[in-house]
């Protein structure tokens, strides 16, 4: 028998969770099977990252990379090739969002929502978002303070849906949820089966310009700023004319150059909201 076959290597380490998206990046850039945040006390998280049991030559560039966004202390480990990722399930608990979001990650095993929550179940993916992020967590809130009920609905970025499924949750009349990535589409299909209310947000593959020929009255765009400020303009001529946007996954220290540029393409902020350290602007256009 091959012990490697039935091993696994993995990095353990502690992040701070403003660099929640910092390692998202440099995981892609590196050859990793994938990893587990579990989010502690104080806000940071235990981090897991895997590797293949012979890829032990790509640890010391790893760690390196690791300490550009403040890792110190790494521990190396290895466990049985196990499902990583269904012991993470387990393990991980629902949680509350906002004043009103139940985020339930066992659709098999599911957890009511307490009295006068409402119960979403995202089961954690690999890349794909469980809504444990403060940007996820901002554009939750500003939903559950601006209800959409009866509008239609554009999540640019989707991932695994949550913010499409939350505002059909909410009444949406029509919700589209679009990511260049096809296995986000396949994730967030699956996790729209997961729900306990009736919902049937419309997912795609492929760049904005497939629905060029729609208006909606609420966009939704929840990335890094370098990523939606280039299709910012263009994200305009989709929304109606009493339509509104809100963009969130902007660091604080970044929001009056990304307010800046919103306005330079068209835009009038409307309204500012605050969690930590991230930022989500509501938008309208200007006049």
């Amino acid at each position: 028998m091959n012990a490697l076959a039935d091993t696994t290597l993995r990095l353990r380490f502690d992040i701070q969770a403003e660099r929640e998206d910092d390692l998202a990046e440099i995981l892609t850039r590196h050859k990793t099977m994938g990893a587990c945040l579990v989010r502690s006390a104080d806000g940071s998280f235990k981090v897991d990252v895997f590797l293949k049991a012979d890829d032990g030559r790509l640890i010391p560039d790893l760690v390196q990379a690791l300490q550009t966004i403040d890792v110190r202390k790494t521990e190396v480990g290895t466990q049985a090739s196990e499902d990583w990722l269904a012991a993470y399930r387990e393990a991980v608990r629902p949680f509350r969002v906002g004043t009103s979001w139940w985020i339930d990650p066992h659709p098999r095993n599911p957890t009511p929502a307490p009295e006068g929550f409402r119960r979403l179940v995202i089961e954690p993916r690999m890349a794909f978002g469980t809504g444990s992020h403060q940007s996820t967590a901002l554009m939750l809130m500003e939903l559950e303070s601006f209800p959409p009920k009866g509008l239609k609905v554009l999540d640019v970025g989707t991932g695994s849906g949550v913010l499409a499924l939350a505002s059909q949750r909410l009444g949406a009349s029509w919700a589209v949820g679009f990511d260049l990535d096809l296995e986000a589409i396949l994730v967030a299909r699956q996790i729209r089966r997961d729900q306990d209310f009736p919902c049937a947000p419309a997912y795609f593959a492929g760049p904005w310009r497939a629905i060029r020929s729609f208006s909606f009255d609420l966009i939704l765009c929840n990335m890094i700023s370098e990523h939606f400020l280039p299709m910012a303009g263009s994200l305009r001529d989709l929304l109606s004319a009493q339509g509104s946007a809100v963009f969130s996954g902007i660091l604080e220290n970044e929001a009056g150059e990304v307010s800046a540029a919103l306005e330079s393409v068209g835009y009038r902020v409307l309204s500012t909201r605050v969690l930590d350290e991230w930022v989500a602007f509501r938008v309208k256009h200007g006049d």
